[in-house]
């Protein structure tokens, strides 16, 4: 995410798959210890569950359909709230076990954010409003394959041809988002502070002269405008002493003994209700 690299590429057949149904396969590699963020599309009380149980942090948004019960208040004032919560009051859907909800006003707007880092002095609110942020990096990253690299428009309908034209645009995109770094670095800059779209237009001229694109950049970047102050939101977050907040005790983060968990079958309306058992800290499935 911070050198807006592709690590891995996978093929589905079926684009209108929901991305709940491939999203364990897309982290079935990653590591304990690892830190995810994903937006309310991926809320689930399951795959929340399973990313805790392998060692996996998480940042996501709060969901306002989400029920839950406070377990713990770690900081509470001036609109701000850090708890520790169980997810999920009714009898048939239910997250087995606890994460942490901050929340707090900022200029009429309700932010909120879910974790499993239960230790705020390990993360601070600060810490996880600035991380999720960073999440649509992705976003940047798709736009420039998509919009600067032309992969909105496809060579073909042949599923060779697309997969190729597919890997020609991330090879670029790696190259550029490599000289995207290394000129930030140079100039002394923050890498958003360069544009990425003005770079891959600017890129081809410099090479059909023979110019090396990295010293061009360093050299001429402010005036041509690849240079210039970052317009990425930012958010004000309240600022909190630490010595202000009690982290939890030990009784306060563990894990319900037993679960359900419900999905919506879409399209359909149906409900499957599962009813989950935590025995020697595995999950077993009953019904």
């Amino acid at each position: 995410m911070r050198l807006q690299q592709w690590v891995r590429v996978d093929y589905w057949s079926n684009a209108r798959d929901h991305c709940k149904t491939h999203v364990l396969t897309l982290v079935e590699r990653v590591q304990a210890g690892t830190l995810l963020l994903f937006d309310r599309g991926y809320l689930s009380f399951a795959f929340f569950d399973q990313l805790s149980a392998r060692g996996i942090w998480w940042i996501s948004r709060y969901a306002h359909q989400v029920s839950y019960q406070v377990s713990h208040v770690c900081y509470q004032a001036d609109g701000v709230l850090d708890a520790i919560v169980y997810l999920g009051t009714s009898s048939s859907n239910q997250a087995r076990d606890p994460v942490r909800l901050v929340q707090f006003w900022l200029h009429g707007r309700h932010y909120r954010y879910l974790t499993n880092v239960l230790d705020p002095h390990v993360l601070k609110l600060s810490d996880v409003v600035n991380l999720y942020v960073r999440r649509w990096d992705i976003e940047l990253a798709f736009r420039a394959i998509k919009d600067h690299l032309n992969l909105h428009h496809l060579w073909s309908a042949k599923r060779a041809v697309v997969q190729v034209q597919l890997w020609c645009c991330l090879i670029l995109a790696q190259v550029y988002h490599a000289l995207q770094v290394e000129i930030a670095g140079q100039a002394g800059v923050e890498v958003f502070e360069v544009s990425l779209d003005l770079l891959i237009r600017l890129t081809p001229g410099w090479l059909s002269r023979r110019l090396t694109p990295l010293e061009h950049a360093v050299r001429f970047g402010r005036d041509l405008g690849l240079i210039r102050p970052s317009t990425r939101h930012h958010i004000e977050v309240p600022w909190i002493d630490p010595c202000w907040v009690v982290p939890p005790p030990p009784e306060a983060v563990q894990p319900r003994e037993m679960v359900r968990y419900r999905s919506q079958t879409r399209g359909t309306g149906t409900k499957r209700v599962g009813l989950v058992r935590l025995k020697a800290g595995k999950l077993h499935l009953l019904e």
